[in-house]
């Protein structure tokens, strides 16, 4: 199957299984429930059965914001993050028909409404050409401290087979470069550098194409810095290629200390705020996948006279005879969807990340529903897989497709 770790617990030993139930039970009684918990993987199998769920933290920014006289904007934003579960799950009848997954990667602007004056702010935000420059001296040293050593360590490790064995040939663009040492940790840099590292290489993976102010590249250049600092106390230290530009906190010198700008952001969503919701629809969109697949499962139990504790969403009916069909057809949907995720957590291509794209849609068309309005791209689905605690989340849906899948295996052998 997919690993060796199954979590397949019975439904007394989960401490999550019984919190998500409880929460659950509530919601059938008309109840509007949020769970509040600073535990991601318990927000993550929430999330999973469609329950509000929320840490600390997120409340106390959330009031804070609404202490600010934005009441109509905090409420609009957590029903956006948080899927605006309400009191119960929608029924199937309610599911709108909505938009498809898009060929490319790109994502359409919404037009914009009247737009206000221009106004003078106090320092200027976008980055100018120097950050420019600076931006593409930090890729030119990323790109090549990370070949060097990337090099050196497979010829380490492997000898003259290296280039055999690696996944990207060289010469490598960064992403390669960063693509492979992914790939290839645990086989070659697990010995070498602590977890950290691999963490952080994360964290400005996402962070390179994403410097569009001088806050944001001033973190992309503090977390190269700190990368260089762990290479400098390796056998490597001589393949570092440090930055050559100037600091970038000098950046903005130079510049007069206001400016005039355009129109104002506050009526239009920066791309930034359209990118975050891209990820958050394909979020959405696998949650509700996973609360239709054990919607599905529940109705093939009730038909075969098996007990369980899933979760329905409607009264809907299957004969015993149907029900094993059913429940061969919706094994594989499960097998298929639960190997992509793992295809994709190892290595987040574009064929990978499409294959699921394709996957999440065509279930809708399998299962005769109206697909979701929601939404996402093959970029979206890609910073879904990059984000280290999202991709926490992404190991629990494994987890449980895996254990759904399980409980059908053992009911076609029936």
């Amino acid at each position: 199957m997919w690993n060796n770790r199954h979590l397949c617990l019975p439904f007394s030993q989960s401490a999550d299984n019984l919190i998500r139930d409880a929460c659950l039970l509530m919601q059938e009684s008309n109840l509007q429930v949020v769970l509040l918990s600073n535990d991601i993987n318990l927000r993550s199998k929430a999330h999973l059965s469609r329950i509000t769920a929320i840490d600390v933290n997120k409340l106390k920014a959330e009031l804070e914001l609404d202490s600010k006289n934005s009441k109509k904007e905090y409420s609009s934003k957590m029903n956006f993050e948080l899927g605006s579960s309400h009191s119960r799950v929608p029924k199937l009848s309610e599911i709108r028909v909505g938009v498809m997954i898009p060929e490319e990667m790109s994502v359409d602007l919404p037009e914009t409404r009247d737009q206000p004056k221009s106004r003078e702010l106090e320092k200027p935000k976008s980055c100018g050409d120097k950050c420019a420059i600076i931006l593409k001296d930090v890729k030119t040293s990323l790109h090549s401290t990370l070949s060097n050593i990337l090099e050196a360590a497979f010829k380490e490790s492997y000898d003259d087979l290296w280039i055999k064995i690696i996944l990207h040939k060289p010469p490598w663009t960064i992403e390669q470069v960063l693509t492979c040492w992914e790939k290839h940790w645990l086989a070659v840099f697990i010995d070498k550098y602590p977890s950290d590292i691999r963490d952080l290489l994360r964290k400005i993976r996402f962070s390179l194409n994403r410097a569009n102010t001088n806050d944001e590249l001033k973190t992309l250049v503090s977390k190269v810095e700190s990368l260089y600092e762990s290479f400098n106390k390796s056998n490597y230290k001589s393949l570092v290629c440090p930055i050559t530009s100037s600091p970038v906190q000098d950046v903005t010198e130079s510049e007069s200390s206001t400016c005039k700008v355009g129109p104002s952001n506050e009526a239009t969503p920066t791309n930034a705020e359209i990118q975050n919701k891209g990820v958050v629809n394909a979020k959405e969109m696998i949650n509700l996948v996973g609360v239709h697949i054990t919607h599905f499962l529940a109705v093939i139990l009730d038909a075969c006279g098996i007990s369980h504790q899933l979760q329905r969403l409607n009264d809907m009916q299957m004969t015993p005879k149907n029900a094993h069909s059913s429940a061969i057809q919706l094994c594989r949907v499960i097998q298929d969807l639960g190997n992509c995720i793992v295809r994709c957590l190892n290595e987040a291509t574009i064929t990978n990340l499409q294959e699921l794209g394709t996957l999440l849609v065509n279930f809708w068309n399998d299962a005769k529903e109206s697909c979701p309005s929601l939404s996402f791209t093959v970029e979206d689905l890609f910073h879904l897989f990059e984000l280290p605690d999202e991709r926490c989340y992404l190991e629990l849906v494994k987890g449980e497709l895996e254990r759904l899948f399980f409980m059908m295996k053992n009911l076609i052998k029936l």
